[in-house]
């Protein structure tokens, strides 16, 4: 019974929307020349394509001094820049310092962190005592990627695997000390 009212229902609006389109296209008595209409349409959407393009400009080159990573070109942060390589295997990270030993405090700074893995690929995603991801890079074996941060904020940082890499993926973090 219903699908019969709903049937009779869509029958009467289907009718009804028919009726209103012919009434609105029989009512259109001047009709336009499309050239002009071609040309204002193409004169609207140069001036839309502009006004785009330099506002997405205008947001790219502000927000170029948002990014998380260091300026580690030249000067003084080159001068302070410590590297840690961090290996990854199924399921665990170790950072090691510059001497090969095994760290678990980094002082604050500006950091590399040349990281690696030694069996399937693995990510490396660095969050803040907060939760806030700080920076995210993937680790390949037999390849080296080179991650800058700038650690500024003394706490604990966790670092947790970002490419599922097998069945305990889920518990493969660790976590580190910025001092």
């Amino acid at each position: 019974m219903i699908q019969i009212a709903v049937g009779i229902t869509e029958l009467i609006a289907a009718v009804l929307i028919a009726l209103i389109f012919l009434k609105v296209a029989g009512s259109t008595k001047q009709t336009e020349d499309y050239k002009k209409v071609m040309e204002k349409g193409y004169a609207i959407r140069a001036k839309y394509f502009k006004t785009l393009l330099i506002v997405s400009v205008a947001l790219i080159a502000v927000s170029m001094f948002y990014l998380p990573y260091p300026r580690f070109a030249k000067g003084k942060a080159a001068k302070d820049l410590k590297i840690y390589k961090v290996v990854a295997g199924q399921f665990y990270f170790e950072i090691t310092d510059e001497n090969g030993n095994e760290v678990e405090q980094i002082p604050a700074g500006n950091i590399r962190f040349d990281v690696t893995a030694e069996d399937v690929n693995h990510g490396f995603g660095i969050y803040d005592s907060t939760g806030t991801i700080i920076a995210n890079v993937q680790m390949m074996p037999d390849y080296i990627n080179k991650l800058y941060v700038e650690l500024d904020k003394p706490g604990m940082y966790t670092i947790w695997c970002m490419e599922y890499c097998g069945m305990a993926h889920h518990d493969m973090k660790t976590e580190f000390e910025v001092i």
